[in-house]
């Protein structure tokens, strides 16, 4: 999930240290989850107040699925 997000700059989890581009952990901390919720936001899927706002459920992972097939 890391490295997805850490392949688009919108949703890049941390410029440095652990969760950043290269090293990337499988720990789901408040980074990764605000990386979720600018995924998220970015392609329609959930905004702030929304349910499941910031968690990987099937809408988000289907997009997850979707935009990082292409790349």
């Amino acid at each position: 999930l890391q490295q997805l997000l850490n392949s688009d700059p919108d949703t890049q989890i941390s410029a440095s240290g652990a969760g950043s581009p290269g090293n990337e952990t499988e720990y789901f901390g408040s980074l990764t989850e605000k990386a979720v919720q600018k995924f998220q936001v970015k392609y329609g899927i959930a905004k702030e107040g929304d349910s499941g706002y910031g968690f990987v459920g099937p809408k988000t992972r289907a997009k997850l699925q979707e935009v990082f097939k292409q790349q």
